[in-house]
């Protein structure tokens, strides 16, 4: 089923869900320049049929991304905020410039973790309204997180950044040797990143097709007395 039939069945199976106006079509052009990019075409079908939904465990969804105010560019230049857990943490559409459909990120700040959710926004709204038996959910668990903030998996150093393969060597080129990297090009559920790996000064970059790196910040050169005495 595409999202906007999961939608729809959570709608019949949940009379308490309400769906929100869809916005007019001169919002969504406001959304794309926003965003810098294109609406993918599962996103705009389901904005042209509803601009979210009220209720259920995760009140509100928002496609328009405006019920939510976060920081997020640095990881996701054209992310979308839809869904929050009321504890400041979010899921987000990772936009991109291919207009390809979207991945759903889970974005936590304690840990300060992002994991990759959902393959689709049909595959999110299946997660948050379809069989609540734990056995058959994937929503990110805090398990999960902490393995990914403890374990750092699948990062890559920046010298072995500069060994791979076309895309990723021109992505490391652009880095210094500070850089840890993330490929997530092809990412399985449940993978990600510690994005404050040093602290909330942590410097992130972002590459084409979902490559990320994080270093710590650049140390402050000294000043004064004790910059002129060690030189």
């Amino acid at each position: 089923m595409d999202a906007v039939e999961v939608m729809e069945r959570a709608c019949a199976e949940h009379p308490e869900l309400r769906l929100r106006p869809s916005p007019p079509r001169d919002e969504l052009e406001a959304l794309e320049a926003e965003l810098g990019v294109r609406l993918p075409d599962d996103l705009r079908a389901l904005l042209e049929r509803a601009g979210g939904i009220d209720g259920g465990p995760l009140d509100p969804i928002d496609f328009t991304g405006a019920s939510f105010d976060v920081e997020i560019r640095d990881m996701f230049p054209s992310g979308l905020p839809i869904a929050h857990d009321g504890s400041g943490n979010h899921w987000v559409l990772d936009l991109t410039p291919d207009a390809a459909a979207p991945l759903v990120f889970f974005a936590s700040h304690d840990p300060p973790v992002i994991l990759v959710q959902s393959p689709d926004v049909a595959h999110f709204l299946d997660e948050v309204f379809g069989d609540p038996r734990p056995s058959r959910k994937s929503l990110v668990h805090e398990d999960r997180l902490f393995h990914v903030w403890r374990e750092n998996p699948g990062e890559l150093d920046h010298a072995a950044a500069l060994e791979g393969d076309e895309e990723l060597r021109a992505f490391a080129a652009t880095l210094d040797d500070r850089y840890t990297v993330v490929d997530l090009r092809t990412p399985t559920l449940g993978a990600g990143f510690s994005w404050g790996r040093h602290g909330p000064a942590t410097e992130i970059r972002r590459g084409y097709g979902r490559l990320f790196a994080y270093a710590p910040p650049e140390p402050k050169p000294k000043s004064g007395l004790l910059g002129r005495l060690f030189r």
